[in-house]
């Protein structure tokens, strides 16, 4: 399996081509990522693009719970947010709106 660091080299490296998306954030969006007993600390930033952090930020927007494989697949575009959240393979708290700001940027980061 491909390393999470990995992963989020591709998923910045898109982003820099598909630039466009980034007007979507106003502000950064902190979220934190619990995988199977592992967690990481993430923000998706319109400067500095999506950043793992090595300490626990102080609050978050987004905290997502959620296997190794469906969090890779998130980020690599193949599936939506919203639609692992509803088939229960995601455990997800935010609000609406960043739910669906979160999902637009992962999936049209990768068409």
């Amino acid at each position: 399996m491909v390393s999470i660091e990995e992963l989020i080299y591709h998923f910045n490296q898109s982003l820099r081509v598909n630039d466009h998306i980034l007007m979507m954030l106003k502000e950064p969006i902190r979220i934190r990522v619990e995988l199977e007993q592992n967690l990481m600390y993430l923000t998706l930033d319109r400067k500095r693009l999506l950043i793992k952090h090595t300490r626990p930020l102080k609050n978050y927007h987004i905290n997502i719970q959620t296997t190794a494989d469906h969090f890779h697949s998130l980020l690599q575009g193949r599936t939506s947010l919203k639609k692992q959240v509803d088939e229960k393979h995601i455990i997800l708290k935010s609000t609406f709106r960043q739910l669906l700001k979160l999902d637009a940027i992962f999936v049209l980061n990768q068409k």
